[in-house]
């Protein structure tokens, strides 16, 4: 019984020892078609256990033509608020600390990179694999353009076999939104960045590091290039938000944002304090996107597109009113919000119920429709719009049209309903055009408007409305020549 004990804990504490750290860095093998492991062949689901206080850092030289994909596991046995015990550093020397990893995919190109492990008394398990890829022989992007003028700035999804080229007026500024999925987080390594015209020019990193430092990324010059690295992992809904920088150069914290839990999209944290911050999200679908709640200090500015004073479409003074104004509908293909003051927290979903039912007096907003502010005629403006009271209340639906566009035989129809009759229905058209900025009110229970383009291209249309307690029937009368509401539009 004593032998077989002592035997043990010599194998154990053989296994634990058994682990020099390589002279010299690992380079490609003959065959690049199979994976290299480090230690040997050890299980994806355990990888073996390094002593405490064991050092080393581990060289992978990638020549130039070539890419590796290593994948790392760690596991700690210790509480995880101890001292790093793995670093990786790139072809840049970014660093990157990883506190576990469980088959978590980096990148190396040209120049190659290393990992630093230091154990110290963390019982850490370690172990990583390593393929190298070869890289395309020719570079032959699709291109791209964006401009101070531009009307929207240029998305691209972070995916793809061809690399992206982009030549801006000025410089090119970069905004990353993450997938969806966290999990496609880990290929965002995968998506390199040029300060030039092709992957000739310097390497600025990979997106996620973009994303992770909420700032954009600005090329130094008028050419950024991307490219996605072999194997062409999937990155998900991973956008890329190009623009000119002359647009963005005020902007200081930058993020990209996407909803993950379309109910309950999260809230976006904006730390203006050291300028202007701002985060831009992107719909790849026809659905809206709704602020719930704003809170913070400052104004708060939302753009139909890039940070361009022609796409602004709404300013919100953030204070103890500030709640009258949300639940607010935002459509586009892209939004951008931008925070001038000390800071802001904005919650967002993408539940269209938020909006029908959270209704309240003294609440105000507006209907828009899809790619009104957007700079761009479309003929895909048409939007059903609706909110509704309470049970068993009413409001006094209280709402002018600023502005419709009523190409050809487009039509806007506004109605109020009370105890599911009409209180107020008319149907607009180029013949029969509103007065516009002229207020009408109705008593009922809902209340929606809906815009028909019927193929026409145009601008959209706008309409603002607030709920005011009272009675009565319909009335008309005329609004001085400023807007409903003061939403700095």
């Amino acid at each position: 019984m004593i032998l077989a004990t002592l035997l043990f804990l010599t194998v154990a504490y053989t296994s634990a020892q058994g682990f020099d750290c390589p002279a010299v860095p690992f380079n490609s093998p003959d065959n690049i078609t199979v994976w290299s492991w480090y230690p040997n062949n050890f299980s994806n689901t355990q990888p073996p256990l390094f002593p405490n206080d064991y050092n080393c850092n581990y060289k992978i030289k990638v020549p130039q033509g070539l890419s590796v994909v290593i994948r790392l596991f760690v596991n700690l046995t210790v509480p995880q608020d101890r001292a790093v015990a793995v670093q990786v550093f790139d072809q840049n020397q970014n660093r990157e600390a990883v506190y576990s990893a469980n088959d978590e995919h980096f990148f190396f190109i040209a120049g190659g990179g290393s990992i630093q492990l230091n154990t110290r008394d963390q019982n850490v398990h370690f172990g990583f694999a390593m393929r190298w890829y070869k890289d395309e022989n020719a570079f032959t992007p699709q291109i791209g353009n964006v401009s101070v003028s531009a009307p929207q700035p240029l998305v691209w999804w972070a995916f793809g076999d061809n690399p992206y080229q982009i030549k801006a007026e000025t410089r090119v500024s970069l905004v990353v939104t993450p997938p969806e999925n966290d999990f496609e987080l880990q290929y965002l390594r995968g998506v390199i960045i040029y300060d030039g015209p092709d992957w000739n020019s310097k390497c600025l990193g990979n997106i996620l590091q973009v994303f992770n430092s909420n700032r954009q990324l600005v090329s130094s010059g008028q050419y950024l290039s991307v490219r996605l690295l072999k194997p062409y992992y999937q990155t998900g809904r991973t956008m890329l938000i190009f623009q000119d920088y002359q647009n963005t150069k005020d902007i200081v914290q930058y993020q990209g944002f996407a909803c993950v839990d379309r109910m309950n999209c999260g809230t976006v944290k904006m730390d203006g304090s050291q300028g202007l911050a701002a985060f831009s999200t992107v719909n790849d679908d026809i659905t809206a996107e709704y602020v719930t709640q704003v809170s913070g200090s400052g104004f708060l500015e939302v753009y139909i597109g890039g940070h361009n004073i022609a796409n602004l479409i709404a300013t919100y003074t953030l204070d103890n009113t500030s709640s009258t104004y949300f639940p607010q509908e935002f459509l586009g293909y892209v939004r951008t919000y931008v925070l001038k003051g000390s800071s802001a927290s904005v919650s967002l979903t993408r539940n269209s119920e938020d909006l029908s039912r959270n209704q309240a007096v003294g609440r105000k907003g507006f209907f828009a429709s899809r790619y009104y502010k957007s700079g761009q005629p479309s003929r895909d403006q048409g939007i059903y719009d609706y909110i509704r009271a309470p049970r068993n209340q009413k409001f006094l639906y209280y709402f002018n049209i600023q502005e419709a566009d009523f190409v050809g035989n487009t039509t806007l129809n506004v109605q109020v309903y009370n105890n599911g009759k009409n209180a107020f229905d008319q149907t607009f058209n180029a013949t029969n055009k509103p007065s516009f900025n002229t207020a009408y009110q109705a008593l009922g229970d809902g209340f929606s408007a809906t815009f028909k383009t019927y193929g026409n291209v145009g601008n959209g249309f706008l309409l603002n409305y607030e709920l005011r307690s009272g009675s009565g029937g319909f009335q008309l009368f005329t609004v001085m020549l400023i807007t409903l509401f003061t939403l700095g539009r």
